[in-house]
């Protein structure tokens, strides 16, 4: 599935492509982030391999915030804009955790184009 970093992919620029370890173990994108206060989203824009889907699991340590299926279902050109209200954890630093998780092991790469936090 070429993880890594692409100049470009699917049609968009400077793409990460990741890939699950194994079919119980997602690829895990991890950082440690302060949300200040007022109204914080994540944006994300996601892509899928053409032939294949996998489940995007926004958490924290220990408890999921949001998941969906990225696939031809919601992405009808290949790519999905997300937004996770992360308000309700405003002014505390969280463990971000963005995963790309399995969903039956056929073509399960995840193409990240925009991982952003803004807040308003």
């Amino acid at each position: 599935m070429d993880p890594g970093l692409h100049e470009e992919l699917a049609g968009k620029k400077n793409v990460l492509a990741t890939h699950p370890l194994a079919e119980d173990s997602p690829c895990i994108l991890y950082k440690e982030v302060d949300i200040p206060e007022g109204k914080t989203t994540l944006h994300l824009v996601v892509g899928h391999h053409e032939e294949g889907d996998w489940n995007l699991v926004v958490g924290q340590m220990g408890s999921r915030i949001f998941e969906t299926v990225v696939g031809s279902e919601k992405a009808k050109d290949g790519w999905m804009n997300v937004e996770v209200d992360l308000s309700e954890h405003a002014g505390s630093t969280i463990d971000l955790m963005l995963m790309n998780e399995a969903n039956g092991w056929s073509y399960e790469a995840a193409y990240w184009a925009k991982i952003e936090i803004v807040t308003e």
